[in-house]
């Protein structure tokens, strides 16, 4: 594990000390809790569909209704 400094509010820590006094756990383990749940939203936030290229693939060989779209996509 790697020992790094940082600057917070005083308020911020205040409340953190209040936090890990009350789950009868270290500030530095709260922070650390804290710092692992955001990189793991980070790691499943992905490009949004709407920020994709639209690639013309011809035309539509049958029509199609919601439920297969489903049925395809979550490979039922």
């Amino acid at each position: 594990m790697r020992t790094i400094s940082l600057h917070v509010s005083e308020s911020d820590y205040a409340e953190f000390k209040s936090l890990a006094g009350a789950a009868d756990r270290p500030v530095a383990e709260l922070i650390r809790e804290a710092m692992a749940s955001w990189l793991e939203a980070q790691r499943r936030t992905g490009p949004s569909l709407l920020a994709v290229e639209l690639v013309d693939c011809g035309a539509v060989l049958r029509p199609f209704d919601r439920a297969e779209v489903a049925d395809e996509m979550f490979d039922r």
